[in-house]
């Protein structure tokens, strides 16, 4: 088997906008064109807040400056929803890689480049939790910035909300594990290499209006790999949380497993009510 069928094979979904209409390519274009204010009365800071959970979970920022244009973004994800709204927002490529290994799924991407990844550096940053310096100084090689700090208060909460839902999107799980006893486990869960979004995510549900008490971060190391961190979010907690940010998701795929866990859980405490009556 040669090289690109193991590597997987790309193939363009959805064509740069601008090369689709035959139009000049962004390459000089003003960071503050029409086209970029449309985008932000498209986007509300809530919306950037998202983006950048979405970045701090499945995104990757690169330095392209030996290629003089300074920072790059890639979003690449097994769903397409994320990177659907991200590339019509943008007017970018998005491109398909398909694998030969049925038990490696199909991946998604959309990349910005230039003026593109500029404007959308400076929008997110400020939300960014573990790839904020690293997207500061990538900004800092065109023009002078420095991202204004998010309070994490009651004032904010939408923009947390954002950032969490973002998050969740790229490293959430929801899981059923059918047990011995017949009884299906069920978990909420989010999972990360960086400590540093888990810890701000629990102290954001640990705040009012959530004010969740029983959620805690666990830590996995296995040989030859790195680090694993997961934030659980309590049995007690799970329905309401999800049932308060469910509205913002972008996957179907999860949108449906919520939907899966709130059936399971009011059939569990149906149950649970009969075993009652019966003791």
């Amino acid at each position: 088997m040669n090289n690109a069928k193991q590597k997987g094979l790309d193939t363009i979904i959805q064509r740069d906008i601008f090369k689709e209409r035959g139009l000049a390519n962004t390459r000089g274009m003003p960071i503050d064109h029409p086209f970029f204010q449309q985008i932000e009365e498209t986007m509300c800071e809530p919306d950037w807040a998202q983006q950048g959970g979405l970045a701090d979970g499945d995104g990757t920022f690169t330095d392209r400056s030996k290629y003089k244009t300074g920072g790059s973004y890639k979003l690449k994800m097994k769903d397409m929803e994320p990177i659907k709204f991200l590339a019509d927002l943008y007017g970018a490529n998005i491109s398909k890689t398909e694998f030969v290994n049925p038990n490696q799924k199909t991946c998604y991407i959309v990349n910005l480049y230039g003026v593109r990844a500029l404007h959308f550096m400076k929008k997110v940053c400020p939300y960014l939790i573990e790839k904020r310096k690293h997207v500061t100084n990538l900004i800092n090689q065109k023009e002078e910035y420095t991202p204004v700090k998010i309070p994490m208060n009651l004032g904010n909460i939408s923009l947390m909300m954002g950032y969490t839902v973002g998050f969740f999107d790229a490293e959430g799980c929801i899981e059923f594990k059918l047990q011995k006893n017949g009884q299906y486990k069920r978990s909420v869960k989010f999972t990360n290499t960086n400590i540093r979004p888990l810890k701000k995510i629990q102290r954001f549900l640990t705040i009012k209006p959530f004010s969740y008490k029983v959620i805690s971060i666990q830590s996995f190391k296995e040989e030859g790999k790195k680090r694993v961190y997961t934030l659980y979010i309590g049995t007690k907690h799970q329905t309401s949380f999800l049932s308060i940010l469910e509205p913002l998701f972008q996957i179907e795929r999860k949108k449906k497993k919520i939907e899966k866990f709130k059936l399971y859980n009011k059939i569990s405490q149906i149950c649970d009510k009969n075993l009652v009556k019966k003791g």
